[in-house]
């Protein structure tokens, strides 16, 4: 019963809190205003998106890497990947997420089969990719 009038008081308080805005007028500063205008633009000319990665391997044997591509290839075609070179180490790098709980769950899938797999920051991601993506 204490629930229902603790809901019923929530309601009431959230429908008329939204009529009181009604007939205000909200002025902005120039300077808010042109900061807000640079944002929208620098996100319009990033073809980049920030997100997530599966990182499989990171090792400084080329050849273990080459064979851990072809074995991930030949199991999940679909999912895309990347091979990065920061000396000595190389990264494989599969997958593309816009939220972390994604690559997580993700991540556990692939612990079955790529013990050492990660996920990984990535802010050079393209919508493609992320939408390439297939689980």
């Amino acid at each position: 019963m204490k629930l229902r009038y603790i809901f019923l008081f929530v309601l009431l308080y959230s429908t008329l809190g939204s009529f009181s805005l009604q007939g205000q007028v909200i002025i902005e500063s120039e300077e808010v205003s042109a900061l807000i205008k640079s944002y929208a633009l620098s996100n319009k000319q990033s073809d980049y998106i920030n997100g997530w990665r599966i990182q499989i391997i990171a090792t400084t044997d080329r050849l273990a890497l080459e064979n851990t591509k072809i074995k991930f290839q030949q199991s999940y075609p679909d999912i895309p990947l990347q091979v990065i070179h920061n000396r000595p180490y190389y990264h494989l790098r599969v997958g593309a997420f816009f939220d972390k709980k994604e690559a997580v769950l993700t991540k556990y899938f692939f612990r079955k089969t790529y013990p050492g797999a990660m996920e990984i920051i990535d802010n050079k991601l393209t919508l493609d990719m992320v939408l390439a993506t297939k689980f």
